[in-house]
């Protein structure tokens, strides 16, 4: 019995492999835990392992059957370091909506007229890894959260928050001294954070540590819409739901033409997000 996670990994909109992808945490305390008693089942930094172009797995036996994991993947390229936090149900159970998921399986199957629970697993699988890929694309987290010392580089005029809107901003630091609420303006729709003084931040790369609350608390309708989009297509291309895009084809006077959709036209809706989400 055994449990498998799976991360994709896009650079400007193509599955590429990035320097490194392991499975740790921000702290550096584990790769993958039991969320009931937080007991590490694989260690922090382990490899994963790469399937094909931009797309890594990493299988691990159960401890018991039923279990959920929490686990995160840090993932290195151009010169940045990103984790992505995601929680998956370990063998011989239903699958559970990731933490971060953006869209409900009630929401698509409503969307897509679906009812039985047949391709329930499959559409909660498609959520969770197309949930992860928009927010691996857009380089930030969607659904508000706390983010915890969240580095940037000094010698800028301005820091600009990954994770918009902010909510809150608890606390900031140069070089390991506190700045003071005062010291600072933040505009809380676009994340951006300036010295009262005018001048550039001080210090060097990585330098700068912000904590804050930051992210949506619902999900912008647009955004959601092409999360509805993207996991219809993967039903499509799966061959579990032919008919979860109804219109393929049409008869004209000069024949019939068939529609036929493809990997092409979720890349589409990637791209519509990065050009309106997109934070780099």
């Amino acid at each position: 019995m055994s449990t498998t996670i799976t991360k994709k990994y896009y650079n400007e909109g193509i599955l590429t492999d990035p320097v490194s992808i392991v499975l740790s945490d921000p702290t550096g305390t584990y790769g993958v835990r039991r969320k009931d008693t937080q007991e590490t089942v694989v260690a922090d930094s382990t490899a994963m392992t790469k399937i094909n172009t931009g797309v890594y797995q990493y299988t691990f036996e159960d401890p018991v059957a039923d279990l959920t994991y929490e686990y995160w993947t840090e993932i290195f390229d151009n010169e940045e370091t990103y984790h992505i936090e995601g929680t998956v149900q370990g063998g011989s159970g239903a699958v559970l909506a990731a933490d971060n998921a953006l869209i409900t399986k009630d929401e698509i199957k409503r969307w897509l007229k679906l009812s039985g629970t047949d391709d329930d697993d499959f559409l909660q699988e498609a959520i969770n890894e197309w949930s992860d890929t928009v927010e691996t694309r857009l380089g930030r987290v969607i659904n508000s959260a706390e983010h915890t010392g969240e580095r940037h580089d000094g010698g800028k005029l301005a820091v600009l928050l990954k994770n918009i809107p902010v909510t809150t901003l608890s606390s900031i630091s140069v070089d390991g001294a506190a700045l003071g609420s005062s010291d600072y303006t933040i505009d809380t729709d676009s994340g951006i954070i300036r010295l009262g003084s005018g001048k550039a931040f001080g210090g060097g790369p990585g330098s700068i540590l912000v904590t804050y609350t930051g992210g949506y608390s619902t999900v912008p309708g647009d955004l959601k819409r092409a999360m509805m989009q993207l996991v219809a297509l993967e039903l499509y291309l799966s061959g579990h739901g032919r008919k979860a895009l109804a219109k393929r084809s049409e008869s004209t006077d000069a024949g019939t033409t068939i529609y036929e959709r493809g990997p092409e036209d979720q890349e589409k809706i990637m791209a519509r997000l990065e050009r309106k989400y997109a934070r780099r």
